[in-house]
């Protein structure tokens, strides 16, 4: 049961980086959600590795891999659009706090 909870959050992660693929494509920049998904599978390659290897980890390390995933997208995703739009959006700090108190 614990498996599935922990999943379950970080599928919340893809729903906020496909709104910011939506955001920049409507910006004018439709490649940069695809670089930046790259740039997470990379990191989700490494972790996954090396964290699956691990006897206490092991199918947790995956997850904890598909969380960084989108984790990264996200923040560069982010990123470019503030860049981008020339405007600080607090969306980062406003997603700290759901995460905290779920869990």
């Amino acid at each position: 049961m614990k498996l599935q909870t922990s999943g379950k959050r970080f599928a919340v992660l893809s729903t906020v980086q496909i709104v910011q693929s939506g955001i920049l494509m409507s910006i004018g920049h439709p490649l940069v959600s695809p670089a930046t998904i790259l740039v997470g599978i990379s990191a989700k390659l490494i972790c996954n590795y090396t964290l699956i290897r691990i006897p206490g980890m092991n199918i947790y390390g995956a997850i904890i891999g598909n969380a960084l995933t989108w984790m990264i997208a996200i923040v560069l995703n982010q990123l470019y659009i503030q860049k981008s739009v020339q405007q600080k959006s607090a969306l980062l700090r406003h997603m700290i706090v759901p995460a905290a108190a779920s869990g």
